[in-house]
């Protein structure tokens, strides 16, 4: 079962879509996300109770894939989606609610969403989605031609290809926008990474000849823009404990923390040679590179390739 995409084009090739929302102004927010849904599933949003935060979306775009967030705060919220005509199985969903919710396709039960794990899911028909105590919604969408059955799948959290899923997902979206080419680059990594989610589910051995350190790499690699990466998080996706991690990587000469800021300092590099000749801001460069402290940057920068960031 492959989770590769139709090779279609229904959003742009590579699109970055950003906004902040005061609260009056839900109702532009739940017309940029729907808009957006909207190529393969119609959104209407059922129920809106007043929140005292404001809000955000997200969204980054690459042909027939879609990811995207959006937080309109606290309050019960609720949402009627429809799949658009045509598009009823050929959709494959990734949704994570960071406070739970649940999700009732048609007249069946509703299927609680534990907070903040992933489920999938392919519409054959009109479903709704809720959100008790509202919170942060992650949706991604894909058009594929060999989406799973119907059903909702609750994605346990101690699967590893789900974290690593997860992480893929997660550096799409926050670390957005790539250098040219790494957003294609890392969608295809998205589908590898849901392959092997989709393997496991059918309990399959999906006969990836990763070795345990090329699955280390891949984790740090996909996950380079957050500053809140532990080793604790990523032993727990290898099935480790950190211990184990620790004693892992110095049989291979290196440590967590060093192999992070040198793969950091590659990317931070990359990002400077992708822009040419239009100057980054340090501050920027610093935040999607993982790093929380600006000055802390520059010096490592500074110290690794001989020269400040700024110069480079």
């Amino acid at each position: 079962m492959h989770a590769s995409g139709a090779g279609g084009q229904l959003w742009a090739a590579d699109r970055l879509t950003r906004r902040h929302f005061a609260r009056p102004r839900f109702r532009t927010a739940l017309r940029v996300a729907a808009g957006l849904w909207g190529r393969l599933i119609e959104a209407r949003a059922v129920v809106r109770q007043a929140a005292t935060e404001d809000g955000h979306f997200q969204a980054i775009e690459i042909g027939d894939v879609l990811l995207s967030t959006l937080d309109l705060g606290g309050g019960e919220q609720s949402w009627h989606f429809t799949p658009t005509p045509g598009s009823a199985g050929r959709v494959l969903l990734l949704l994570r609610l960071i406070r739970g919710g649940w999700l009732q396709e048609g007249d069946g039960p509703r299927v609680w969403l534990p907070a903040g794990q992933i489920a999938l899911l392919t519409p054959a028909g009109p479903f709704d989605l809720g959100l008790p105590d509202g919170g942060r919604c992650d949706l991604g969408l894909i058009e594929s031609d060999a989406a799973p059955g119907p059903g909702v799948r609750v994605l346990a959290g101690t699967m590893p290809s789900v974290n690593h899923l997860a992480f893929v997902a997660g550096y799409l979206l926050r670390c957005a926008p790539h250098p040219e080419g790494r957003s294609q680059e890392l969608k295809q990594m998205l589908f590898r990474a849901l392959d092997h989610v989709l393997s496991d589910l059918g309990g399959k051995n999906n006969g990836s000849a990763e070795t345990p350190f090329e699955r280390f790499k891949f984790l740090i690699g996909a996950n380079l823009g957050r500053a809140d990466l532990s080793l604790e998080e990523v032993a727990a996706a290898m099935e480790l404990s950190p211990r184990q991690l620790q004693r892992f990587l110095q049989s291979h000469g290196t440590s967590f923390r060093a192999h992070l800021l040198l793969r950091r300092l590659h990317h931070a590099h990359d990002l400077i040679e992708a822009a040419g000749q239009a100057k980054l801001r340090i501050a920027d460069l610093a935040w999607r590179c993982g790093f929380r402290d600006p000055n802390y940057f520059s010096r490592a920068y500074a110290k690794h390739w001989k020269v400040p960031p700024s110069r480079d």
